[in-house]
């Protein structure tokens, strides 16, 4: 064994074996003693005694096995009626394969009176049969069961060959290469085919399980439903030890019939659960043909609890990659691609005029183009030319590569999973290009350059049209006075994919797709930008546009370093079926969007996932803008993001937001988690507008730290001169599914010049339908310091300066939240006007359905100048109003003001105003009932009194 815990085990089994008999004997000693005080078998009634039975059970399939029936005999072999019981168990198993196993047990137990309670053990062998293998073990056990709890300490040690080699099959593994070297045009390797051995073993695990368990209730009068709690180990050759943990539910219905439920884990067999079910005959406990037999002593004839099976555990190794014995082969490398030998075109710049073979090259890139096969072999390497300057014009045919031996070079070579790196390449010499280089496509290959230094003083460096095939960009550096790349395609319907990876860039990165179907990816990754220009004029970032384009591929936009720019991805009357992934990004002083992605009329079948983006930008962090008529079927994720910068101009005006209007749609929510933000007007905010809709809901989580801090000047949506940490606005008819949960979030900090409100957490339901619940709850810390004004529950964009506020206000159109609001559990909310504020203004005219959930604020910390706790309801609220079980303090006026303020206004359950630990220099509660309550209310007489008529 590997560890010694197998060993601690054992031992503690062998002297609990030892002790159990001793503690039998002290115990006979004590009752002849006393032998008034235990009943004698004539007590217990001479017929209780234990009868032979059969059963069958069935088990589902679980850690190591699997799914068996099994055949159950229990056989008493000697027994001193109602006290002692030596027996036979043995089970024949079936399992689903047909496979056979056995267990055969040899038992004691005892039943002690004084303690009512069973102490036991066994002793084990087992067999079991696999598809390829035999395996035995010995088994044992110690046992103690009462009325109320049981106690089981089980071991199992694999006897005999533990691991056993199942299956063996050599596959291949692919062709050695070696002795590469270049010969005329094509590159001479020598070739072997190798392969690996795939062995599949079976291998017996040992170990122990130990489990308490305990009676939760009686089921009839005499079957009991039963829980139990343990822990296990496996260990065996081939795997490391695993301590694991189980969880089992065990009914006995009636003396015929057993069933149980079980969970457990460990980190061989990860999450397993089973279900067993089971009946014998005549019973699983012994009767009293006199009277009531003890529910005890009763269980003397239960069936052993151990793991009735061997576990063995599946292991495929993969043996050593080994050259067959086939001959070594001498021939060209070739193009898995097309089955064609890959054909090389040498240029020395500014050498002697050759033929193009490795022995003779050309002196010109242009002599290496005219000659270069077009069908996907064709590569054009420029060999180690000591900084060679090539200042011709350069067009690069359609599925050709032109390389430097500069970078590392790979290419693939008879299989597309082998790569190897061509001669000389890595030498770190780029050869310049003066000028712009340009790039065709072609349906037969990719076209491909990498490994130059491009410098155009006058214009684009790097221009692609990827309008018949892929084009492929990677480790270059250029420098131009346009954008460093173009890649673009227009009325195509046999667009390629694009990769831009690897490149130091003095400008931008442009990708266009216009009326044209693209098949495969856009990826533009590992690109630094900008480093080499003076101002953000110079440098364009990474822009993608689609503009009536159908994608078939992704966008994936990752790990770029860009410097006075940032990253646009639009598309307009376009179509796309894959992701759009922006993640890992570095980007500094972003000229007006950290990121932004704006799509119009546009249908996107994936998810749009942007993560792990560090930004300093100047207008906003992070931008995603869904509008008129556009349609994202997955999931909108913003995650882990850190937004914002030291420097003042660095600090966007909003952090991360999230515009959906105009008959727009997101089909599975919005997530915005885990972001750092630093903003001028708004941290985060989702804005839902204009018949537009969320499904999924929105979920606002687990972001740390985010901090607004505003000069009065700037304002978010229908705030216009205010500032907020997170903001969720539903207006003009837009409906979100699945509710509103902002929970979990750590610091949020939101101050104004105190010439505007702030406003910590605020969601705003205008003209709009939420559907489902508003939650607001254990947010760690929220502060807020602005203007201090009057609320104006009929001006959505008036609530002054609060910690936390939700509105549902109609206007136009009805107005509804349909589930709960709750606030709960946020500890320190901190304000220099509100603390938390609750308005339901539906105008009942439009016939908005106002709140059809409770509305609950419990368990927060409040500190305030103003009212602690603010509601304002002004229509209808379908159910309760719990304000209980919050600490309160308000330096200026209430701790909590509740106002049903209308005649209109109707609570149709209670109203609760109690439980709260208030200090306030107003009233601790106050309420005003100008409406109807229909349930009981908890609060002062006010809001007893008569509602106004109308």
């Amino acid at each position: 064994m590997k560890h010694p815990i197998w060993y601690t085990s054992a031992s503690l089994l062998v002297a609990l074996m030892f002790a159990a008999p001793e503690a039998a004997q002290s115990e006979t000693v004590e009752a002849e003693a006393v032998i008034s005080q235990e009943p004698t078998a004539a007590d217990l009634g001479t017929d209780f005694a234990i009868r032979p039975r059969f059963g069958l059970d069935f088990d589902t399939a679980g850690s190591g096995a699997e799914s068996f029936g099994q055949f159950e005999s229990f056989i008493p072999l000697w027994q001193n009626a109602g006290r002692e019981l030596l027996f036979f168990q043995g089970q024949l198993l079936l399992d689903t394969d047909a496979n056979l196993g056995t267990n055969l047990q040899l038992g004691y137990r005892h039943y002690l009176p004084s303690s009512d309670r069973i102490f036991g053990g066994y002793i084990a062998f087992d067999k079991r049969g696999t598809d390829s293998a035999s395996f035995d073990q010995l088994g044992i056990g110690l046992e103690t069961l009462g009325e109320n709890w049981d106690l089981r300490l089980n071991g199992f040690l694999p006897i005999g060959d533990r691991r056993e080699l199942v299956d063996s099959n050599t596959v291949d593994a692919g062709t050695q290469l070696t002795n590469l070297q270049f010969i005329g045009n094509q590159l001479i390797a020598d070739s072997q085919q190798q392969q690996a051995e795939i062995n599949r073993f079976e291998s017996a695990l040992g170990g122990f399980d130990l489990e308490l368990g305990t009676k939760l209730l009686d089921i009839g009068e005499a079957g009991a439903l039963r829980g139990f709690a343990g822990l296990y180990y496996y260990d065996g050759e081939g795997v490391d030890g695993s301590l694991g943990w189980r969880l089992r539910l065990q009914a006995e219905p009636t003396d015929y019939l057993r069933t149980g439920l079980s969970v457990q884990n460990d980190d061989i067999f990860g999450t397993t659960v089973r279900f067993n079910i089971g009946a014998a005959f005549p019973g699983y406990r012994a009767t009293s043909s006199g009277t009531d037999s003890n529910t005890v002593l009763a269980r003397l004839g239960e069936s052993i609890g151990r793991t009735g099976h061997i576990v063995v555990d599946e292991q495929t190794e993969v043996g050593d990659v080994v050259a067959t014995e086939a001959d070594i082969q001498t021939g060209p490398v070739l193009n898995p691609a097309t089955g064609d030998p890959w054909f090389f075109n040498h240029v020395t710049p500014d050498g002697a005029a050759g033929d193009g073979t490795f022995e003779a090259p050309y002196d010109t890139v242009t002599d290496a183009t005219n000659t270069i096969p077009t069908d996907g072999n064709g590569i054009i390497y420029i060999a180690d030319s000591n900084g060679a300057v090539i200042s011709e014009a350069l067009t690069i045919p359609g599925g050709v590569q032109l390389l430097s031996t500069g970078p590392a070079q790979f290419i693939d070579a008879f299989d597309e999973s082998v790569q190897i790196q061509l001669p000389f390449s890595d030498s770190g010499d780029f050869p310049i290009i003066q000028g712009n280089v340009e790039m065709n496509s072609s349906p037969s290959g990719p076209t491909v350059l990498s490994g130059f230094s491009v410098q155009n003083d006058d214009g684009v460096g790097i221009t692609a049209d990827n309008s018949l095939g892929e084009i492929v960009i990677s480790d270059n550096r250029v420098t131009a006075s346009g954008a460093s790349i173009e890649a673009s395609t227009v009325e195509s319907t046999t667009a390629g994919g694009v990769t831009v990876s690897n490149n130091l860039l003095s400008t931008g990165i442009d990708v266009d797709a216009n009326n044209s179907t693209v098949t495969g990816d856009i990826i533009i990754s590992g690109n630094q930008i900008g480093e080499a220009s003076e101002t953000e004029a110079e440098s364009s970032g990474i822009g993608v546009n689609l503009d009536g384009a159908t994608l078939t591929g992704n966008i994936t936009v990752t790990d770029n370093e860009i410097k006075y720019s940032g990253i646009i991805v639009s598309s307009q009357n376009s179509s796309l079926t894959g992701d759009i992934t922006l993640s890992e990004n570095a980007i500094e002083n972003g000229y007006s969007y950290g990121i932004g992605i704006g799509n119009t009329q546009t249908t996107i079948d994936g998810n749009i996932v942007i993560s792990g983006n560090v930004i300093e930008a100047e207008g906003f962090g992070i931008l995603m803008a869904n509008y008129s008529y556009n349609d994202i079927s997955g999931e909108l994720i913003i995650s882990d993001n850190v937004i914002g910068g030291e420097a003042v101009e660095a600090v966007p005006y909003g952090g991360v937001v999230v515009l959906n209007f105009e008959d727009s749609a997101i089909g599975e929510g919005v997530t915005v988690s885990g972001n750092t933000v630093e903003a001028q007007a708004i941290g985060v905010g989702v804005v839902n507008y204009s018949y537009s809709e969320i499904a999924g809901g929105v979920t606002i989580t687990g972001n740390p730290d985010i901090q607004v801090s505003s000069d009065g000047d700037a304002g978010f949506f229908f705030f216009e001169n205010g500032a907020a940490g997170i903001a969720v606005a539903n207006a003009n008819g837009g409906t979100l599914t699945d509710g509103v949960n902002i929970s979990e979030n750590g610091s949020i900090q939101v101050a104004t010049d105190e010439t505007a409100p702030a406003l910590g957490i605020v969601v705003l339901n205008t003209d709009g339908q939420i559907e489902g619940s508003v939650e607001i709850n254990n947010n760690l810390s929220i502060d807020v310091t602005g203007a201090n004004t009057d609320i104006n529950p009929t001006n959505p964009s008036d609530f002054g300066t609060a910690g936390i506020v939700v509105a549902n206000y109609s206007d136009d159109n009805p107005s509804t939240i349909s589930g709960d609001i709750t606030i709960s559990g946020n500890p320190d909310i901190s304000s220099s006007e509100y603390g938390i504020v609750i308005v339901n203004s539906s105008d009942y005219s439009y016939g908005g359905d106002g709140i059809g959930g409770d509305i609950t604020v419990a368990s927060n910390g409040v500190v305030a100048v103003d009212d602690g706790v603010l509601v304002v309801n002004l229509d209808e609220i379908e159910g309760s109003v719990i304000l209980s079980g919050s600490t309160i303090t308000s330096g200026q006026d209430d701790g909590v003001d509740f106002s049903n303020l209308t005649p209109f206004s109707d609570i149709d359950g209670d109203v609760t105003l109690t439980g709260n630990t208030i200090d306030a220099d107003g009233d601790e509660v106050k309420c005003t009932n100008n409406g109807t309550i229909a349930g009981s209310v908890s609060s002062p007489s006010a809001c007893q009194n008569t509602p106004m008529l109308p």
